[in-house]
């Protein structure tokens, strides 16, 4: 199990939706699972690849690659902003 803090969501076109924010605790590996739950939603997202982003020159964010998704688990994602979620790691 591993805890990492959101903060932000965005996509990139044809190659899915990212996850970006600090690892708190754990390790986190690709096939590892995010499962969300906001407002009564629950969106399980297996992760695809784990990088890092250069935000701005002097900091970096870990990007989880989570692949393709819908709007629903985008809106449920964008709602998760500055939330601490749980990762199932294999």
């Amino acid at each position: 199990m591993a805890k990492f803090k959101i903060d932000k969501v965005f996509k990139i076109t044809k190659r899915g939706g990212v996850i970006a924010g600090d690892i708190i605790d754990g390790e986190i590996g690709s096939g590892d699972t995010i499962r969300l739950e906001t407002d009564g939603k629950i969106a399980a997202l297996k992760i695809k690849s784990v990088d890092f982003l250069l935000i701005k020159r002097d900091l970096e964010e870990v990007g989880l690659m989570v692949g393709l998704i819908d709007n629903d688990t985008m809106a449920i994602l964008e709602k998760m902003a500055g939330a601490t979620v749980l990762i199932t790691t294999k």
